[in-house]
């Protein structure tokens, strides 16, 4: 793989190969056309339009097979990026997603303790509520309240906060281990048939993000409909969705859709689309205002969220089945694909002062090449 000092050098559909590497800001954009040969994005006035369309939904994931739910499925419905999962048996247990948020907001000390824990990359991300911040106008207009083993792992030794966060926290982690338990072996094998990838093999290190996320009531703010969570595509293999009413849109042929606001659904990644050759899609999404209740106000939203990644330094390899043309190669891995785009996430939820990137260099960019 061509680099220079590190530097891994972005490499667009084969004409462009010896262009000059993009800029951060065109980063993720460039880096989704080169991989699934879009030619540009269409119109804004378009996308701002809502339409009426249903992603294709996969029915009892956790008690059939995985061969039976992939061949339910239609192959052309994996390249929309989402699916819709019905009985999954589950809800998110709201009243104490609520809470746990409630609880932070009313004590900042706590708060800022545990963040405290995690400097590098806080684990409670509510940078939306300072509206005097400089770069308040591109931060989604949420909290999260985001986790994984290692940000776990530190909570875990500060065993004051976990009493004082109390039986919300705990109604929130009993439920993530339940969706790691039950949910994510049955979509790995589900999505290894579809993708032709073992992806079992590849996802050991339980590379995984727990997030719950509080959009606050408020006023409208007219054209800035798509702020509280701006457009974006998810870095890994597939991310499970759990929403407690509308507002989460996906786009699909110029336009976007909104999606049911009592329905769990399934998106899918970069990392799982280069792994499947494009197969699984990864679909760009949002989350904009529904409209305004009685009082004129925007009701509160709140949503968990389950992100599965590849295990660090994985090879992002694409299996290109018999009869298929090959939409990309490379020789990127998974780590350098999510440095190559946290930049952006990072400037949405307002944490890109946490990232130790040198002022006089570029993030590092991903080799993609269509073929």
């Amino acid at each position: 793989m061509a680099s220079t000092q590190g530097d891994v050098l972005v490499a667009l559909p084969q004409a462009a190969c010896a262009s000059t590497p993009v800029s951060a800001a065109k980063q993720e954009k460039d880096l989704f056309q080169a991989l699934a040969g879009v030619k540009q994005e269409a119109p804004s006035a378009t996308l701002t339009q809502r339409k009426h369309w249903t992603p294709a939904t996969v029915n009892e994931i956790c008690s059939a097979g995985p061969q039976d739910v992939a061949m339910r499925v239609d192959a052309a419905a994996w390249k929309d990026g989402v699916l819709l999962l019905h009985d999954l048996g589950m809800t998110p247990p709201w009243e104490a997603i609520r809470s746990l948020f409630d609880y932070l907001s009313c004590h900042p000390d706590v708060a800022a303790e545990l963040n405290s824990l995690y400097p590098m990359c806080n684990i409670l991300k509510d940078a939306a509520l300072d509206a005097s911040r400089a770069d308040a106008d591109v931060i989604d207009q949420k909290v999260a309240f985001d986790l994984n083993a290692q940000r776990l792992a530190a909570l875990l030794r500060a065993p004051h906060l976990v009493e004082k966060l109390g039986a919300p926290l705990q109604s929130v982690l009993c439920f993530f281990q339940e969706i790691e338990q039950k949910v994510v072996p049955k979509l790995m094998e589900v999505t290894s048939l579809v993708s032709g990838h073992d992806l079992a093999a590849c996802h050991n290190q339980r590379n995984f993000n727990f997030r719950v996320v509080d959009y606050p009531e408020h006023v409208p703010k007219g054209s800035s409909k798509e702020r509280r969570c701006g457009a974006h595509r998810d870095f890994g293999t597939f991310t499970i969705v759990f929403p407690d009413g509308e507002g989460l849109q996906v786009e699909r042929e110029g336009g976007y859709y909104n999606l049911p606001g009592d329905t769990p659904q399934l998106f899918f990644g970069y990392c799982g689309a280069i792994l499947s050759n494009d197969r699984l899609a990864a679909a760009k999404h949002r989350v904009i205002d529904t409209s305004p209740q009685k009082s004129g106000l925007v009701a509160r939203r709140n949503s968990l969220v389950f992100f599965v990644a590849p295990d660090e330094d994985t090879p992002l390899r694409p299996v290109v089945k018999a009869g298929e043309v090959a939409r990309f190669r490379s020789g990127v891995t998974s780590s350098e694909l999510k440095e190559a785009m946290k930049r952006k996430w990072k400037a949405r939820e307002g944490t890109l002062g946490g990232v130790k990137t040198p002022q006089h260099q570029e993030p590092r960019q991903v080799i993609l090449c269509v073929t």
